[in-house]
């Protein structure tokens, strides 16, 4: 069965969720083949570590593109600046082109990811000194109550 119901259910199997800074401010296309509007932007990836010095290294950055078609998602895209940290629940997909290799038309795939849901992202490592700041200052107040 193929019909759009069906296939939805089935939508929960090919879940992508990536954590990364916009590389680019998002920009909206129109397809030349059917018309509909469309926002694309690059996410960078990166894993980072400390070194013994306490330094932070970042190592192996990736970039990702990312579509979207929901008008919704579209306009929260397009309201993000260059380098904002975004958590980006979508799923992946493929979109074939042909390049020429020694005189050959051949036909390659680029990955994207169509984007379902956006977020702002704190950094972890931000995000844990925030919590121990809360919790800080909640153990505080409970000091001064008693």
């Amino acid at each position: 069965m193929t019909d759009k119901t069906n296939r939805k259910a089935y939508e929960p199997n090919n879940l992508v969720v990536l954590t990364g800074n916009t590389g680019s401010e998002a920009e909206e296309y129109e397809s030349s083949r059917t018309g509909d509007k469309f926002v694309a932007l690059s996410l960078y990836t990166s894993n980072n570590y400390t070194d013994d010095d306490g330094n932070l290294q970042e190592f192996d950055s990736t970039l990702h593109n990312i579509v979207a078609y929901d008008p919704v998602v579209m306009k929260q895209l397009l309201s993000y600046k260059s380098g904002v940290r975004l958590r980006i629940e979508g799923k992946l997909t493929y979109r074939p082109f042909e390049v020429e290799i020694d005189g050959k038309l051949v036909e390659k795939k680029e990955a994207s990811i169509v984007a379902k849901k956006v977020e702002t992202a704190v950094l972890p490592s931000k995000q844990k000194a925030s919590e121990e700041t809360n919790s800080e200052e909640l153990e505080t107040v409970k000091q001064d109550q008693m």
